[in-house]
């Protein structure tokens, strides 16, 4: 293209993917959106899901394929103080 040196090398691949396409997921929230995870997408990206409350989301994943996956957010902190290991996982939801 213009400006180009045109002393480039097009790039080859050394390895080989495992899979010939790679899987779609879609980071979701809401009864429509979740919808569509599970019409086009292989899964779905929760963020704050309660396994508890999984009965909320059933009208919008009913119908999902075999094989559609779930994969929520999950967050760590580790600390010999409880409340202090909290601290930054309120942050990150705040």
């Amino acid at each position: 293209g213009p400006g180009s040196t045109h002393q480039g090398k097009p790039l080859k691949a050394i390895t080989y993917p495992f899979r010939k396409r790679m899987p779609l997921y879609l980071a979701a929230e809401g009864p429509k959106n979740i919808r569509l995870a599970v019409e086009k997408f292989e899964g779905w990206l929760p963020f704050m899901l309660s396994p508890e409350r999984m009965d909320v989301f059933g009208e919008s994943l009913a119908g999902r394929a075999p094989g559609f996956e779930i994969i929520p957010t999950v967050a760590t902190s580790i600390d010999e103080d409880f409340e202090r290991a909290l601290e930054p996982v309120r942050q990150n939801i705040a």
